[in-house]
């Protein structure tokens, strides 16, 4: 019974595990905003994210734990990027949100990081991947989300 005990504790140690990366959450992460896409993915028209129509000032929350990595200036146009780092080269990326959050600040799954700067917000999804010369790869995000 002792034995069958301690199977069943590493298992469950090993499903967490496997859900604290990123990569093993592919189809099952929360939408970052509440909208209608408005603009797909389409790697030949490099249209690299998603557009979404949404509300200004709506709430903007980070789609799995990770770390800021940038928050900068995008011009007057656009507002400002977010950059969150999941861990094991991807990153999500928020774009035209206003938001004061800190450079290194750990943020958790759902946690918000802005709000909508305007009524079009753009989601993305990268992997960098260092076989490829250090070159981003973009991933489609609509396979990412719920």
């Amino acid at each position: 019974e002792e034995e069958l005990r301690k199977i069943k504790e590493q298992k469950e140690r090993e499903e967490r595990r496997k859900k604290q990366q990123f990569a093993n959450n592919k189809g099952d992460l929360p939408w970052p905003i509440q909208g209608t896409i408005i603009e797909s993915y389409n790697q030949s028209k490099q249209e690299l994210g998603i557009k979404i129509k949404t509300n200004k000032n709506q709430n903007v929350v980070s789609v799995f734990h990770g770390i800021v990595a940038k928050n900068q200036p995008l011009g007057e146009q656009w507002n400002r990027a977010v950059y969150i780092d999941h861990g094991n080269g991807y990153y999500t990326l928020y774009y035209n949100i206003d938001s004061d959050i800190g450079i290194d600040q750990e943020v958790e799954m759902g946690a918000l990081i802005g709000t909508t700067a305007s009524e079009t917000f753009e989601f993305y999804v990268v992997q960098d991947s260092e076989t490829q010369n250090k070159n981003s790869i973009f991933k489609n995000p609509e396979d990412w989300l719920k």
